[in-house]
């Protein structure tokens, strides 16, 4: 997941609750993704990506 807004993201792995999804797990512990950087000397080398690991069940609508 990249964050492409100017503003941080907080997320948590209740924000992809579904019927169908057995667990979800987030790179980053605290859901914080920064702010995308705006140029070379502001960017912080990955803080604005985060991996998510989602098994969810199949036949779902």
């Amino acid at each position: 997941m990249k964050n492409k807004s100017v503003l941080p993201l907080v997320i948590s792995e209740q924000d992809f609750v579904g019927p169908n999804v057995v667990s979800v797990a987030l790179e980053r512990e605290s859901g914080y993704i920064a702010p995308t950087p705006q140029d070379a000397e502001k960017a912080v080398s990955g803080q604005h990506k985060m991996l998510v690991y989602m098994v969810a069940a199949p036949g779902g609508q």
